[in-house]
């Protein structure tokens, strides 16, 4: 069993990414160790699987960027080159994050962002590639850069292939609004989802906001009631047209909360939203759907995170596409926090991304899963500190995560944006 440990880090080349002058500040630094093997009933299949493949499923790595002292990648998309453009905050959500790297990661630009009044707090939830070869970045204004979740606005930002700011928006009432993801239509305009605040703070709706290429609103609804709490998080759309939303519903103050999806038609007209409630031996908590993403059978696989157990757990369950009241099926994988899904198209495999905790460890982890979510092979991987994977895609020999890195336990204050 050693010596196939041995065998298997070495398959993964560490490589940090030399310093860029005005963000990067990272040394160079070979680390196969990294990878930790995963403490899972399925091991021996996994070591096996790729001991047995390693021509066709290729070397891994990480990348490690940042500088600004708190540095997160919340988002990642591929982009028309082959690459992949990340957004997330830099120097504890001073500043919105946006990199530019090719399809091994290395660096090619960075940017950070302020906001319209120069010290506003910003920060990157959602990014895509745009057919002019730009991107357009989604998140949160805190205008007064104060820091308080109170007086934060919706944020849209558009620039060319090279990071150049075109334009931004901002969007929102008088309260705290927050857009967390964005996908591109086919006619070019762009689909928002988050939540907004209203009844003096008391309740939260799920929005979505679809614009023009040009950030122009052409509607932007509300879904949700007075004392009850909704969030989006995630959006996608179905093979239909109509557009998913992914998030969380706390129906009151005594209601714990579930698990949510809504269906909505192309002018945003409600289809239907429905809960799901995780379950372990008739146990319930708190459950938080934070990704979604379509497959081939025009259903739909949700990723999340349950309080349920000790430390709480990841889940995936999918959905068919009348959002039915009964998961066709539903997994939960203990010590795991899960916050992104994707699916191989190919395959029709699933790539779930987060935290793994083992023991005192909480290292990034890549989970492969068959479409009906049992788990083929499980990567770990940490450094000194708390790793975390925030959002993951399929690559052509399995998958790439972003997220954060933590160089030693406690270092709060001191992360670097992640991608493996």
């Amino acid at each position: 069993m050693k010596a196939n440990l041995a065998q298997q880090t070495r398959i993964f080349v560490f490589l940090r990414q030399l310093a860029y002058p005005h963000i990067c500040n990272v040394e160079e630094e070979l680390r196969p160790q990294l990878i930790l093997s995963p403490m899972v009933k399925h091991l021996y299949i996994f070591l096996f699987a790729l001991l047995s493949c390693v021509q066709s499923y290729g070397q891994g790595w990480e990348r490690i960027y940042g500088g600004g002292g708190q540095d997160v990648a919340r988002a990642i998309s591929k982009t028309r080159d082959g690459g992949y453009i990340l957004t997330g905050y830099y120097n504890g959500n001073i500043r919105l994050y946006l990199l530019k790297v090719d399809a091994d990661g290395k660096l090619q630009w960075s940017k950070t962002f302020a906001g319209p009044q120069g010290n506003s707090r910003l920060e990157g939830y959602g990014v895509v590639a745009t057919p002019d070869n730009g991107y357009a970045i989604v998140g949160y204004v805190d205008p007064d850069g104060i820091g308080t979740t109170f007086n934060r606005d919706i944020y849209l930002l558009k620039t060319d292939e090279f990071g150049n700011k075109e334009w931004d928006k901002t969007f929102g009432g008088n309260l705290a609004d927050e857009a967390r993801a964005i996908t591109l239509l086919s006619d070019g305009c762009f689909v928002i989802t988050g939540f907004q605040s209203f009844d003096n703070g008391n309740s939260e709706n799920v929005f979505i906001l679809k614009t023009d290429s040009q950030g122009n609103t052409l509607w932007f609804n509300n879904y949700g009631a007075t004392g009850a709490r909704k969030k989006g998080l995630a959006i996608t759309q179905a093979q239909n047209g109509d557009l998913l939303v992914a998030g969380e519903l706390k129906a009151s103050n005594f209601n714990s909360k579930d698990a949510y999806v809504l269906r909505v038609g192309l002018s945003g007209n409600l289809i239907k939203e429905q809960t799901y409630e995780m379950e372990d031996m008739g146990v319930t908590g708190d459950d938080e759907a934070r990704s979604i993403v379509s497959t081939d059978d025009g259903s739909f696989a949700v990723a999340g995170f349950s309080t349920i157990g000790p430390g709480g757990q990841g889940f995936v369950f999918k959905v068919d596409a009348t959002l039915s009241s009964n998961p066709v099926w539903a997994n939960l994988y203990p010590t795991s926090d899960f916050y992104g899904i994707t699916r191989d198209k190919s395959t029709g495999n699933l790539y779930a991304s987060g935290i793994k905790t083992i023991g005192p460890l909480a290292d990034l982890n890549i989970v492969k899963m068959d479409p009906v979510g049992q788990i083929l092979w499980e990567a770990i991987v940490g450094r000194g500190g708390v790793d975390a994977g925030y959002a993951v895609l399929p690559t052509r020999d399995g998958a790439i995560s972003a997220g954060f890195t933590e160089p030693t336990v406690g270092s709060f204050g001191d992360s670097y944006a992640y991608l493996v």
